[in-house]
């Protein structure tokens, strides 16, 4: 085979994307839970970023939360390709900084770039404060999310240039050992990056550093949200020390202001030296 027919076309072969993508959670054939239609009820679910890029075999989240829950718990999030058979059930997982849930997921190597469009829905539990025997399971309504699936990016390039949203990149270094340089250009509205490495995070514009099962969030104090100025070039430089024996690749996540869609940023990244 050719070298450019390997690997899966997320446009293409949907359900073999599906069942590809790296989930914490269980596979099932058959239609995605339906809405619980209660008039005592009105619960929805809402993903807060509407595109995400990420990079292939790059640790990845989808947020999601769920507003005015009051006693319900979100115990399960249900993911699917939108157009594939099937759905995954994952366990939700929630963030004890912010309160908000997320989803992890990995696309694999063999996965080839492109958009992936997936949609979700959340399992919550409602158990009374009074009784705690009486309990209630309802279904949220279905949010959909866009996955840019973008190839690793050779260090010592041009600057990478982006908006609002979650941008996830990965940089691919060689096997030179020495510090790296990481500039950030924010403009006059404020973003957030969080760099990590060998599985560990090593520089963040938010302190302290976040745990290595942690994710930067839209609710970060604004202080996380570096304002570099509006002139010419005027990066903020941060450094981090690489070695190829612990990993080839830097992760680095940009989380473009949420509440202004006008935001703009520039990551540079150097080579070691």
């Amino acid at each position: 085979m050719q070298s450019t027919e390997i690997g899966i076309d997320p446009v293409a072969n949907k359900n073999a994307l599906q069942k590809t993508i790296q989930l914490k959670g269980h596979f099932y054939d058959g239609l995605m839970p339906v809405k619980t239609i209660d008039p005592r009820v009105s619960l929805q679910l809402v993903a807060p970023i509407d595109t995400i890029e990420i990079g292939n075999e790059t640790p990845a989240f989808i947020p999601l939360l769920v507003p005015d829950q009051g006693f319900f718990k979100m115990r399960y999030i249900y993911f699917s390709v939108s157009g594939a058979d099937g759905y995954w059930k994952v366990p939700a997982q929630n963030d004890s900084i912010s309160a908000d849930y997320f989803m992890d997921l990995i696309v694999p190597k063999l996965v080839k770039e492109g958009k992936i469009r997936v949609k979700l829905c959340a399992e919550l539990f409602f158990r009374s404060p009074i009784n705690p025997k009486d309990s209630l399971k309802y279904f949220t309504d279905t949010v959909s999310v866009l996955l840019d699936v973008k190839p690793p990016i050779p260090c010592g390039g041009d600057p990478i240039i982006g908006s609002a949203g979650l941008t996830i990149l990965k940089f691919e270094f060689g096997d030179k050992k020495g510090r790296v340089n990481v500039k950030l250009l924010t403009g006059n509205i404020g973003d957030r990056m969080d760099v990590k490495f060998g599985g560990k995070y090593v520089i963040s514009t938010c302190t302290p550093l976040l745990k290595s099962n942690q994710y930067p969030k839209c609710s970060s104090p604004a202080s996380c949200f570096l304002i570099t100025g509006i002139q010419q070039n005027e990066f903020f430089d941060f450094y981090f020390d690489y070695d190829p024996k612990i990993s080839r690749y830097a992760e680095v996540y940009v989380m473009g202001y949420c509440n202004f869609k006008e935001t703009l940023w520039s990551v540079k990244m150097s080579c070691a030296q």
